[in-house]
């Protein structure tokens, strides 16, 4: 009877590996992706070092991807944030519509292109607090209501409170 023993034939990397699958079915990318740099540097040339070194230039890829996906997810709700804020200060209303129109601002409003046939209006919700002196109040988040809107200002060269839609 033979019996064969070996020592130190044991894969250092094995476990630091399946931490790094474990983690990336879990879709905790950042942290696999340590797991098989750790793993790689345990033992490169073991089998589960080389399976952790390809996998690492994967989950590269995936970290990147996932951080470039929360930047554009902050952004956005960075600007949502704006226009929540924008809609809280100010009211949007119609003004008028071709067949309504007894100011002439729908008129107006086509002069310049037939798409924007309706004109709206961009007020404060609470004109207490407003500056009787300033002409246009709150025109940032009026500007900002009205580029969300796909709206233009009536007159360009001079903003004011009125703007042309095409809804």
């Amino acid at each position: 009877m033979t019996v064969l023993l070996s020592f130190g034939c044991t894969d250092k990397a094995e476990a630091d590996y399946k931490k790094c699958e474990q983690a990336e079915s879990s879709g905790k990318f950042e942290e696999a992706l340590a797991a098989c740099q750790a793993a790689s540097a345990a033992d490169p040339r073991s089998p589960a070092g080389e399976l952790a070194t390809k996998k690492t230039i994967k989950l590269y890829d995936k970290v990147d991807k996932a951080r470039k996906a929360k930047v554009a997810e902050d952004a956005r709700a960075a600007e949502q944030a704006k226009l929540d804020l924008a809609d809280s200060k100010v009211q949007w209303r119609q003004e008028s519509t071709p067949p309504k129109d007894p100011h002439g601002f729908s008129e107006k409003c086509m002069e310049a292109d037939r798409a924007y046939e309706n004109s709206y209006s961009c007020t404060p919700k609470d004109p207490t607090g407003v500056n009787p002196q300033d002409p246009f109040p709150f025109k940032e988040e009026c500007l900002l209501m009205a580029a969300q809107r796909g709206c233009k200002p009536m007159h360009p060269d001079s903003p004011s409170k009125m703007f042309c839609c095409t809804k």
